[in-house]
């Protein structure tokens, strides 16, 4: 029986990876939101600069500039926005295949007991030559499992489907067998592809959004520095104003 110490211990991990989670994903939205206001205003200062200050020059950029980094950003977001779709129905996927892995690595133990009674075959040599994993349980007993990271499952995928598809193999005309594997083995592959392919889109999407953000940020910075040095003589938000500047600071 755990102690008390034991317990808050435990206790005080999930808390944390709890917390952890939560601050990450209040990070994530304080980030979004920045990002969402800033794409809000560079199109607005965009619409405005064009229909009311038509003819205004900024000495430190021109307006094609300007309005090709506003769309690049704008094109990032749409492409964000989209990639968390994409996230769904990736998650999705790979969580329906791994489910039917697990359920048929169960069925495939059983095949291996009715083997070994049949066969007196070796069966921690059969765990190993179809890609389990060998554990050590928490009272120190030797236990085989099936993996559960993907790519261990793709290399265990490889195995089953290698053996299985050995002359006279014990497994491979069974209900689950070689032609059952074969189509987990293709369905997985697909999944953890796409899964990967979909990270890897997510990274450079965050990479690049991050670097035309702050590249917008600082045109918008300098067009407000432009704006009030040509106008100085006017009211400077009045004028902000008619650039599509609502606030002082963004």
């Amino acid at each position: 029986m755990k102690n008390d110490l034991e317990l808050v211990g435990k206790k005080t991990t999930e808390t944390k990876t709890e917390t952890n989670n939560d601050n990450k994903a209040i990070k994530r939205t304080r980030t979004d939101n920045t990002f969402g206001k800033l794409a809000n205003l560079s199109t607005a200062v965009l619409t405005q600069w064009q229909l009311n200050n038509p003819n205004f020059n900024s000495s430190a950029f021109s307006f094609r500039d300007y309005q090709q980094t506003t769309t690049n950003f704008q094109t990032l977001m749409s492409e964000s926005a989209n990639l968390q779709n994409d996230k769904k129905q990736s998650v999705q996927s790979l969580n329906l295949v791994n489910k039917q892995i697990t359920k048929a690595a169960s069925v495939l133990r059983s095949y291996f007991k009715i083997n070994q009674l049949v066969n007196n075959i070796n069966l921690e040599n059969e765990y190993n030559r179809y890609g389990f994993e060998l554990k050590i349980g928490q009272k120190g007993q030797r236990v085989y499992a099936f993996p559960t990271d993907n790519d261990s499952r793709k290399a265990a995928l490889q195995m089953i489907v290698a053996e299985m598809q050995q002359p006279n193999n014990f497994y491979a005309a069974k209900d689950l067998g070689l032609a059952y594997w074969l189509d987990l083995q293709t369905a997985h592959s697909t999944a953890w592809n796409d899964s990967n392919n979909y990270r890897a889109r997510v990274s450079i999407n965050s990479r690049d959004k991050k670097i035309v953000f702050e590249q917008l940020k600082n045109m918008l910075t300098m067009l407000k520095g432009n704006i009030k040095a040509h106008y100085y003589r006017q009211n400077s938000a009045q004028i902000l104003r008619s650039f599509g500047f609502l606030k002082e600071n963004f």
